[in-house]
Order: structure tokens, then sequence, then C-alpha cells
């Protein structure tokens, strides 16, 4: 395959879907109550998320 025609296989791919982003979630009266929750992060969730830092320094 030559390079151009790689460059108009990517164009037509990417022409072809629309980066925009959308966010899921239910319909008015559906689930939750209509209500939003809020995110608690515990120390221990921290602490996970600081090892897998460490982690992927280390394979830079």
């Amino acid at each position: 395959m030559a390079w151009e025609e790689w460059d108009q296989l990517k164009a037509q791919a990417a022409a072809r879907h629309s980066t925009r982003m959308q966010l899921n979630q239910y319909p008015a009266g559906q689930g939750g109550g209509g209500t939003q929750g809020d995110l608690v992060v515990g120390h221990k969730d921290l602490e996970e998320v600081g090892k897998a830092h460490e982690l992927s320094d280390g394979i830079g």
C-alpha cells in the first residue's frame, strides 16, 4: 500500500466518524429518581491511582 493511499484511507475514515463527545444518560423520569449523586473518592482509591502513576513512570 502506497503512503498516499494510506493517507486517503485515513481521511475517509475521519470523514465518516465525528469526533464530538456524547454523554449517555437516562431520559427524564427513568432511573435514579432524577437526582445526581456526588462522587466520593477515598484514601485507598487515591493510593491506587498513585501506584498506577508510579508504574507508568517506569515504562517511559
